[in-house]
Formats: C-alpha cells, structure tokens, sequence
C-alpha cells in the first residue's frame, strides 16, 4: 500500500466517523471474581482481591487469561485505522531489503545476524572479509522443527573464527539450548541443552568456560540463583563437565545466592577474570587467575576487588586490567591495576571526568585506550598511548557521529569499529583509523527509501516537584506545529541505572507521519545523568521516578505540544512502576497508559523467578521500612474505585522469566473494576511469548499497530475514531 492509499483509506473513516462520533467503550471487559485475601505485613493489614490469579496453573485462570485477549482482540480489531497503521508500518519495515545487528569481528572474518524481507528471524552469517560474499552458519527454525518460535539470543566465535558457539530458545523463554557449529560446513559439533543466557568464554579453539545452573534452584522464586562455571571441551559430555566455580567450592568466599558468576578471557591477556554481577546492581566482584589454570580448582582464584570497591565494567590488557569506577557522587573514574600470578600492583588513576559525564566503556588495543563517554545524550571518546605518560585526548568525531552504542576491536593495526545510532536515523558501522583520525562507512547496513526523510530531535528540560530538572528528548517530523494538539507517545522507565540511549525504527515513522511527537523522559532511577541519578530514584526515592514522568508530561503541555486528551504515557518492564504510579496519581493528565509487560505489583516480586535479584533495587516484604517502599510504588494497590481512569493497554507474555504475567494480570483485574470512566482497559495475552516480543518481527509490527491504533482512537484523532 503506498502513502496515497494510506492517506485515502484515513480520509474515508474521517467522514464514516461523521455518523458514530464519540469513544465509549461499548464492549464489556470480562467477570473477574473478587476474592479477598487480607496480608499483613509488619501490622499493616494490605487488601489484596485478586490474589488467586497468582496461581497461574488454574484451569479457571487460564481461561480467563484467554478470554481477556479474546475481549482486548475485540476492542482493538474495531478501531478504524487500525489495519491501515499496521499495513503502513509493514510498508516501512519493508522499505529496508535486510536488517543486520549483534556483529563481532575475529581476526578478518565479520560475524553478523541477519533477517532479509519475509524471514521471521535473525540468522547467523559470515564473511571472510568484509566485501566477500556472505556465509549463512546458522537458521534458528532449521534446527527446531516444532511449531515454537526459536530465536537466537547470543553467539560467541572462538578466538580464532573457526568455530561458534550459538544460544537458542523458544517463545522468548529465555531457557534453550546452546550449539557449537564448525564454521566452515555448519555442522553442530556439540549441543549443551538447558542453559539460559550462558556466557561462552573460549579459552582456545576447542575449550570454553560456561555459566549454568546449579541443580538445587528447583522452587519458583529461586530458580535463579546459585550459578555455577563449567569447563567444556568439543566432543566429550555435557553431563561430565568440569566445574570451574561454586560456592561449594569456594565456601570462604563471602557470596550471596544471586551473585552470578562468569568467566571473561581476552586474546591478549594471559589471565582470565572471574566476576560477579549481584542481581541487578552494576557493582562487580573481580578475581583472575592464569589461564592455563584455569581448570585447576586447587589453584585458587586471586581476589582484585569487592563490590564495595564500585567497579562497575572492567579490560584485561596483557598483563594488565583496566577498571572503572563509579563513584556515589557522579564522579567517574578510570583505573591500572599490574596483573602478577600471585598478587597484584598498586591501583593507578589514568582518567576522571566531570560531573555530568558519565564513562561508558574502556576499550584497549593495540597499547591504547579509548575511553566513551556519554554526556548531554551524545557520546564524546577519548586515547590515551598506554606507552605515554600524555594525558588522555579527545577525538574529533565525524560529522554526524552522535552516538557510538558499542567499540569493536579488529586484527588490523590502528583499526576499531563503531556501531554509530542517531534519534533521527538509522544506525551504520563504520571503522576508524585513530593514527589517522578517518572514519569510514562499513558496508553492512541496507538503505531505506526513506532515508532522507527530515526528522527533528530537540532536548528541553521539565522541573519536577522538587525542583530538580529533568531532561527529555522529544522526535517529531520536521514542520510541526505547537498548537497544543499534537498526539504525544512518551516513554519512560528509570529502574537499574538503565539510560534509554538514541535509537531509531522506521516503523515509528507511521507515528509522526500523524504529526505525532516521540518523548523519551529521562527520569530518576535511569542513570542519564550518573550514579546519583540511579540512586535518586531508587528504593525510599522511587515516587521521584514517577513524579518526574508527571512534570516532563506538564512540560510538554505548558510548551505548547500537546494537551491532556492527547498523550499517551507508556512504561515497559519496570517501566511499568512509572506509568503504574504516573496514572494513580494523576489520572487526568493521560489520554492513555500502555504497561508492556509492567511490574504493577511489585510488593509481591520476590514471589516470582527474578524476585531475589530485584531486591537490591526495590527492596524486601519483609523489612519494615523496604515493605513500605513497595507498597508506595505499587500500582495495583493504589487503584482507588471510581476513579476516572484514562483509557489503559496491558500487556504479558506467558513465558515471561522477568515479569511473572499475575504482575499485569491483577491490575487489568482490579483496574476494570475501578475505573469510574467509559475508556476501555484491555488486557493482551501472548501465549507463546516471553519477557521480549521482538524476536519475531511480525508479531513486534501488530502489537505495534494496536498500540497506535489505540493510543489515536482514545485521542479522537482523524481516522481512528469510532
């Protein structure tokens, strides 16, 4: 369908719309039975109605379940537009021939995923060098021949190239299978079954270490804990493999349950590292040894920092690491340490920046360091000669440089690759040469019709309710008018330190072809602007992060963008935390709220898989001061009946790991039994999918469509009303 037919099929339901103006819902979400449970909680008595939707193994859960997407289909397929806006975004998906991500360089040979034009998935190719002719290695659904969706979710290349190690799973499950394949005729030469996202770190062409799970992690909210390190060599069993790391191992070491340990090794360094991640916090637990020691658990492993020591990512160089620091007050920091097989050097400052700018990543190569930084939502990089005693340089970036996602080395001297993304166009590749200072376009990325369609980026700053401002990026189509009119799709999440960086997506552009407005508000809890930005919005300071959602929302009204009846609020994940809170306490400021997969009922997290993790960022039930914490920004216990609701879109995945589906189910229970206004809440149900939906990319374009086509149906925008 071109942009005419498009135009032409909106105009039609303009004037069809005549006839049957207005919004109200005339569908009927389905009965709900309410069955009161009273908790209490340090003697706070908590009403809690829809309780029994935890059990999720309930056959008469499960059917409501369904009929839940059955009335949310219902509500959805009769929006007029709605099939327009879908065919539109599969247009300008199709406006791209392919579409490449995930590339990793070994030696000369380039390692990319890929999905061409009608292929529900990303498939794993090479090169030999970057302008010879693709090598397909891997196709997920070639080696699943049920009906389940397979995707790849990870994939590690040996140091030399020749084989690879590829992680799968189903439906989004996050649990699969990982297979190591011979690059050079694509047969499988090993299988590990029952891995979730395993590391793959290689040792030499034919051994690697693992992350797996130890047997013990049966019961629901601690299936992931305990991780254990494997030692894999091509062609002997799984099953015997040897183990690296447990805590049973290393009982002195002073570990919780949620420490996950995993194993980084570097082609340059003789030592391997060994660190830990505690659930969700950045703050890491190093320890090395050699590597031909690697499988010698006699040989122990030899500490380099704790966590209290606010290392936050790290670069083994030779025989040396470099690590940064982050620090409380928004200071941040790069550090030397000197590797010996059995003990370590004084700790040297090389690098700190301002407050304000926030180091992203180190990276060392051939005896220099690159320093990224990410300040203002741009990046700037700095060299530093390992074999200099000169201070660090900033490098001129190329014209149209904004922001670098990622830095990957190459074998080739004085050469890096960077991934290059933009808020108004499409990501690139491109090598740069720092003894020459030139950037290059790397020949990877397929090029759009569209692709000089102007689309405007502009920063501005709202003033929350304590006085502090908080950034917001807004995208639009160039010409817009501030006319207080303008539909607004605005997102927000702001749990983990987690920064939404620039990105791009044609299939947005269905959005501002309606001169609608993208707003990206960068609130506490997120790490836009550090450290102290994490922590200001995190735990006891959590109302922060919806409370500046609510100012970036009045800003937009006060600059003149856009009114009440036209934005849609939207939180994903623990996003839905802000836009769960945004709306409970000011359900007058939204058209609409969309909780993708939202954590709306976090009091009762730690019942779910990934509920020991998150305590570190939410905090526990069973502290006294933290239980009061979860209750303040629990959303579905602050649903007050009567209330007039804006008109709400829910979503879940049935095999979500992350977010336990009873977290949205309960509150599109409670919510449609509360609101006091006529604006529909819907509650979708992907029955095969997981925590992520983007794995299959038809299904990611009509959940798309739903929530534009619902978001302009609730605005009473042209074309989509009933």
């Amino acid at each position: 369908m071109n942009t005419k037919t498009y135009l032409l099929l909106g105009l039609m339901a303009v004037f069809m719309s005549a006839c049957n103006p207005g919004k109200k819902n005339e569908l009927k979400p389905p009965h709900t039975p309410r069955k009161m449970v009273v908790d209490e909680y340090h003697g706070i008595k908590v009403e809690d109605p829809y309780q029994y939707i935890e059990n999720l193994t309930d056959p008469d859960v499960q059917k409501w379940f369904h009929a839940q997407n059955d009335y949310a289909r219902q509500v959805l397929d009769q929006i007029p537009g709605r099939d327009a806006i879908y065919n539109r975004i599969k247009e300008l998906d199709a406006s791209v021939p392919y579409y490449v991500g995930s590339l990793k360089i070994v030696g000369e040979r380039y390692f990319y995923l890929k999905r061409r034009q009608g292929q529900d998935q990303y498939a794993l190719y090479y090169r030999d060098k970057i302008e010879w002719e693709e090598k397909l290695i891997f196709d997920p659904q070639v080696y699943n021949k049920d009906d389940k969706k397979y995707a790849i979710e990870r994939y590690y290349p040996s140091p030399n190239g020749t084989v690879v190690a590829i992680s799968t799973s189903a439906n989004g499950s996050e649990r699969g299978t990982m297979y190591i394949l011979n690059c050079e005729n694509t047969m499988v030469v090993d299988q590990i079954n029952d891995v979730r996202y395993p590391s793959c770190d290689w040792q030499n062409e034919e051994s690697f270490v693992y992350n797996y799970h130890s047997a013990n992690s049966h019961s629901t909210h601690q299936k992931f804990v305990w991780e254990i390190c494997k030692f894999h060599t091509i062609g002997t069993n799984p099953d015997l493999d040897n183990v690296v790391f447990s805590k049973e191992l290393y009982p002195n070491l002073p570990l919780d349950s949620i420490e996950s340990p995993c194993t980084i090794s570097s082609k340059n360094s003789n030592y391997t590292s060994l660190y830990f991640y505690n659930g969700v916090e950045d703050n890491l637990r190093i320890l090395y040894k050699k590597k031909t020691h690697i499988n010698k658990t006699e040989l122990p492993w030899m500490p380099i920092c704790n966590r209290s020591d606010n290392i936050i990512t790290y670069e083994l160089y030779k025989n040396k690491i470099f690590m940064l620091k982050s620090n409380d007050d928004n200071s941040y920091q790069v550090l030397e340490q000197q590797l010996f097989d059995h003990k370590i050097g004084d700790r040297i400052k090389l690098f700190e920046v301002k407050q304000g700018e926030i180091i992203e990543s180190i990276t060392a190569q051939d005896d220099h360091l690159f320093i990224k930084i990410f300040t203002n939502g741009k990046s700037m990089l700095y060299i530093k000669d390992l074999a200099s005693s000169d201070e660090p340089s900033l490098v001129k970036l190329a014209k149209g440089v904004e922001y670098i996602s990622s830095i990957l080395k190459t074998d080739q001297p004085n050469e890096l690759v960077l991934k290059v993304k933009s808020y108004t166009q499409p990501y690139y590749f491109c090598v740069y040469n720092f003894k020459q200072n030139s950037f290059k376009k790397l020949g990877l990325k397929a090029s759009s019709k569209y692709d000089q369609q102007e689309i405007v980026r502009k920063d501005i700053e709202a003033v929350s309710h304590d006085g502090v401002k908080i950034p917001m990026t807004i995208i639009y189509k160039k010409g817009l008018k501030r006319n207080g009119k303008n539909p607004v799709w605005m997102l927000g999440y702001g749990s983990y330190g987690i920064t939404k960086k620039p990105f791009f997506s044609w299939k947005n552009y269905a959005w501002f072809e309606m001169g609608g407005i993208m707003a990206i508000a960068h609130i506490r809890g997120g790490g836009y602007r550090g450290k102290s930005w994490h922590l200001e919005g995190k735990s006891h300071n959590k109302p922060n992060t919806w409370k500046d959602f609510i100012a970036c929302a009045e800003k937009l009204i006060e600059d003149g963008y856009t009114s009440k009846k036209k934005i849609a609020g939207q939180g994903r994940s623990a996003g839905g935390i802000t836009i769960g809170r945004a709306i409970t306490e000011r359900p007058d400021l939204f058209a609409v709220a969309i909780a993708c997969v939202g954590s709306l009922n976090p009091l009762r997290g730690e019942l779910q898989p990934t509920g020991p993790a998150n305590i570190t960022e939410f905090g526990t039930f069973k502290d006294p001061k933290q239980f009061k914490d979860l209750l303040e920004m629990d959303a579905y216990h602050h649903i007050q009946h009567g209330e007039t609701y804006p008109a709400i879109i829910i979503t879940t995945g049935m095999q979500d790991s992350r977010v336990a589906p009873f977290y949205p189910a309960k509150f599109a229970a409670k919510m449609q039994y509360a609101t006091g206004s006529d604006s529909p809440v819907i509650f979708k149900v992907d029955f095969q999918g997981g925590h992520f939906i983007t794995d299959d990319p038809n299904t990611y374009m009509e959940d798309l469509a739903d929530r534009f086509a619902f978001m302009l149906s609730q605005m009473e925008h042209p074309g989509f009303i009933k």
